[in-house]
């Protein structure tokens, strides 16, 4: 009679011991993909601009792009940014902040004075 009770015994231990693991694995399978989620980059394909953007030497016009709004890029121009947040990009949301062709052919934030101080003042800008 003991023996039939250790088993059923050893039986309810075993299925315990089956659903705190699968249960742990679970969790486990969720957690991961959240923070998987969470730290994948923001890919997206730049809409074309409409014509009243474009350059008048026929290039492409340059676009503000990435998680953020932290890049200057062309137009079309697939980019994968990360999506985090820095201080210093709530200077290129400011009307000072110019995302445009530079002079050597690249898409980027024209430096002015205001930018420059902006990002500086910054807390979180890296010197």
């Amino acid at each position: 009679m003991s023996n039939i009770v250790n088993n059923i015994s050893q039986k309810k231990l075993i299925t315990i011991v089956v659903l705190f693991l699968s249960v742990s694995l679970l969790a486990g399978v969720i957690f991961y993909n959240v923070m998987n989620d969470d730290m994948k980059s923001d890919v997206s394909k730049i809409e074309e601009p409409d014509q009243l953007n474009q350059p008048s030497d026929g290039s492409s016009a340059c676009v503000v792009a990435g998680c953020s709004g932290e890049l200057c890029v062309k137009a079309g121009e697939d980019v994968s940014s990360m999506c985090i947040w820095k201080e210093e990009f709530a200077c290129y949301k400011q009307p000072f902040a110019k995302c445009e062709l530079q002079s050597d052919g690249k898409c980027g934030w024209t430096p002015n004075e205001e930018l420059t101080q902006c990002i500086n003042n910054s807390s979180t800008s890296i010197e």
